[in-house]
């Protein structure tokens, strides 16, 4: 076959629009990504004014609902879980990751989110208490 067969040309047309659509998905996914940090800001902090007055906030719903594509790291979901500002244990972060359906591939869980923590804990906007718990302070 030649490359200006229609039959090529008509497959490199779909490769174009799959591509495109591809990049819009991709935008769109990061946009609402980005919504959903800043709503998890807004309800950790109408949680604390909520507490600060005498009254315990409802339960939140599971962090779960986050949306993890294939191509994100660890430290990238790890950000967005702890962008509610609550502070979680290793344990309680790797078991939220799970239940996104977060890769670890073939690594220890608990392993990959502690070392993944310390390095995101020396960028000053992640603390972890002496309990064992980390949050976002940034």
């Amino acid at each position: 076959m030649s490359k200006d067969s229609t039959y090529v040309q008509g497959l490199l047309s779909r490769q174009t629009d799959f591509k495109k659509e591809r990049e819009e998905l991709m935008q769109s996914l990061k946009d609402g990504q980005d919504r959903l940090q800043t709503l998890n800001g807004a309800i950790a902090g109408i949680d604390q004014l909520l507490i600060l007055e005498g009254v315990t906030p409802v339960i939140a719903t599971s962090t779960a609902s986050t949306v993890v594509s294939e191509d994100q790291s660890l430290a990238e979901v790890l950000k967005m879980i702890l962008s509610d500002r609550k502070p979680r244990t290793v344990e309680e972060l790797a078991e939220l990751l799970k239940e996104t359906g977060f890769d670890f591939e073939n690594k220890n869980p608990l392993r990959a989110v502690g070392f993944t923590l310390m390095g995101m804990g020396r960028g000053e906007k992640y603390t972890k208490f002496s309990d064992g718990r980390w949050k976002f302070i940034g």
